[in-house]
């Protein structure tokens, strides 16, 4: 905040409440989110040499499927999924 800027009570204009809330709300919202973003770039600031290491296993993407067609032979419908494997990981 600029030092030189002073602030006086207002003796003249009326001020609508609502507008004032709603500028209040914002700056209250905008200091906790500032606070969130500084928090997050400290946990990036000491987590800098932090790794992750995939040696032990071939990076090989693997794709599974599974299907299961309804017994009732006049149903056409089925049921699928599929899941992606990564080394011995779980890629969702």
């Amino acid at each position: 905040m600029d030092i030189s800027v002073h602030l006086f009570k207002n003796k003249d204009k009326q001020i609508n409440q609502l507008k004032y809330s709603l500028i209040i709300k914002s700056l209250v919202y905008f200091m906790n989110y500032w606070k969130t973003i500084k928090r997050v770039f400290k946990y990036f600031t000491y987590t800098l040499d932090y790794e992750l290491h995939y040696t032990s296993y071939s990076m090989t993407l693997e794709r599974c499927n599974e299907a299961n067609w309804i017994s009732n032979n006049n149903d056409s419908k089925y049921t699928s999924g599929y899941i992606f494997i990564l080394g011995r990981t779980t890629v969702l």
